[in-house]
């Protein structure tokens, strides 16, 4: 994974961010499998000197994300030294699931999962026995998942020259207890003049390499699978930045002192010489979901993609289709706005408190400073790649969409068939969108086609005024998924499991009598369990799965 040096006119960087999805991460899932396969190819052709393919390099040097997307960017950099087996979906004809494939990380992290039936799992109640509930749902999968997927040991060294020799890596994580800072206001009221003000966003930051890098005083954590370097610490970070608020546990990250305080770029924010976290003790906090706080993190991917070398760290520049060397690309599988939130003329309790979270969780996620770009359809810094199907888009495009996102952890079909759409929609993105002028004067661009005779194959369909930032040397047509439906009565088999789950969560977290547990029994019980049972029915039937 050679380094490239400053502006080669030869390298075009790329920075993936992958915003959080819970159990649709199957979906990112099968990007990243169609996106490391098409880049593999183009490799491939290249080392064989084939005249009929571009010469340009297209290298991957950050990558990251919250939630559902902050775990799948630590299992591409824990699998990347290994051969990746592409899973491709079935003929025409035939089931779309083509069964348990753990030579891939990616469909085995996400589909494959623990077993096919995860609410079983889910709804077990072996994580009770450890003390009061910690979660609504049984969260020892995660940890169990965790431990197969990231793993040490590169048993089938795989060259790829399309990934930065130190790739940069990154999980958002909101931080419960936060760091504090000092405003030192001067005032006449506040006892030494101290006004404390407390930051909650925090970040896993690695740098990632096949033989454990060196640490340059920057945060970045080395990180390697061949030599198992920091390996548990990335582990924890996959677990907390994925810790759904409620549904899911929170998790704890250790971590040293000097990681945190020597990351002023993202989370020290002190002046130089001061620390924010105490040094001479590893530094413990408890997590909960990357994504409450920064569910699609790319101002982080840009500012990370920033500090590689060669990057044209210029906005005018790298907005500019012709002096761009890099850009981002987003993986969104909810990438829908929320609905809007209404008031009938009085509001009442039940949807204030909606509207006030909701109003809480998405001001955090605001990012002012990317407004400009985002409100220039020519600017060429950022990319997305979201659920399309020819008669649905956006999160109705997936299966994994209802219940908010765990509705992939109800079906194994679910999660198939948003895996394999993940792969189509990658496809087209790669033939159609992530594209340049073919006129370009980006001398990246010209060079890297200026031996091609025959450019067609890497035009836009029906438009070849455009030319393919990554060249599509897969040419057979990724098959759109059959749309996947279960009965009801499949949900309704797990009523008294759900009810065993949600009595024994309540017991254990109140001090409950006898006549108070039996009171429960009779008349709460079946009420919540039924509210639950309508609640699942609806959102799947408003999803079209049942």
């Amino acid at each position: 994974m050679p380094k490239h040096h400053k502006m080669d006119n030869k390298t075009f960087y790329l920075g993936l961010c992958m915003a959080g999805a819970v159990s649709a991460g199957a979906y990112t899932a099968g990007v990243m499998d169609f996106l490391i396969e098409s880049l593999q190819a183009w490799d491939d052709a290249k080392k064989r000197s084939d005249p009929t393919v571009p010469t340009h390099d297209v290298q991957l040097s950050a990558i990251g994300g919250a939630s559902a997307g902050g775990m799948t960017g630590i299992i591409v950099a824990s699998g990347l030294g290994n051969a990746i087996d592409p899973v491709k979906l079935p003929p025409a004809g035939q089931p779309n699931d083509p069964g348990h494939q753990p030579s891939n990380k990616f469909f085995d992290a996400w589909v494959d999962l623990l077993q096919d039936d995860m609410l079983t799992v889910m709804l077990g109640t072996g994580d009770l026995a450890k003390g009061k509930a910690v979660s609504l749902l049984n969260a020892d999968f995660i940890e169990q998942v965790a431990n197969k997927m990231i793993t040490a040991g590169i048993t089938n060294p795989v060259e790829r020259s399309y990934i930065a020799e130190e790739l940069l890596l990154f999980a958002t994580m909101t931080n419960l207890q936060g760091f504090a800072y000092d405003l030192d206001f001067h005032s006449n009221d506040v006892p030494d003049d101290k006004y404390i003000t407390t930051a909650h966003n925090d970040l896993a930051t690695f740098r990632v390499a096949l033989d454990t890098p060196a640490y340059k005083n920057d945060g970045f954590i080395p990180l390697s699978v061949k030599d198992n370097t920091n390996l548990d610490l990335a582990r924890a970070a996959a677990m907390a930045t994925g810790a759904f608020p409620v549904g899911l546990a929170s998790r704890s990250v250790t971590r040293e002192a000097n990681y945190v305080n020597d990351n002023r770029r993202f989370l020290n924010l002190t002046p130089p010489g001061k620390d924010v976290v105490p040094v001479g003790a590893p530094y413990t906090g408890w997590y909960t979901d990357g994504g409450l706080v920064n569910n699609e993190p790319f101002d982080v991917t840009r500012k990370m993609l920033n500090i590689t070398e060669g990057v044209d760290t210029h906005p005018a520049n790298y907005t500019n289709y012709d002096t761009t060397n890099s850009t981002i690309v987003m993986v969104a599988p909810f990438p829908s706005q929320p609905e809007e939130q209404t008031f009938d003329g009085s509001p009442v309790l039940t949807n204030l408190v909606g509207n006030v979270l909701g109003a809480m969780i998405t001001q955090l996620r605001f990012k002012p400073e990317e407004l400009n770009a985002v409100f220039n359809k020519d600017d060429a810094s950022h990319y997305l790649i979201a659920p399309v199907r020819e008669d649905k888009v956006g999160d109705k495009a997936i299966a994994c969409g209802a219940m908010s996102g765990f509705s992939g952890f109800i079906h194994r079909s679910f999660r198939v068939h948003d895996y394999f759409l993940g792969r189509r929609n990658c496809q087209k993105f790669l033939q159609d969108v992530f594209v340049v002028p073919a006129n370009t004067t980006n001398p990246i661009f010209v060079n890297g086609y200026a031996g091609v005779a025959d450019k067609t194959p890497y035009t836009y369909v029906s438009d070849t005024n455009w030319l393919q930032i990554i060249p599509v040397l897969i040419t057979d047509e990724e098959r759109l998924p059959d749309w996947p439906k279960i009965s009801f009565d499949y949900i309704t088999n797990y009523s008294d499991q759900m009810e065993t789950r949600l009595q024994q969560v309540i017991f254990s977290l109140f001090d409950l009598n006898w006549a108070k547990r039996t009171a429960y029994n009779l008349a709460l019980k079946g009420n919540i369990n039924d509210a639950a049972l309508k609640w699942i029915k609806k959102s799947l039937t408003a999803q079209g799965l049942v």
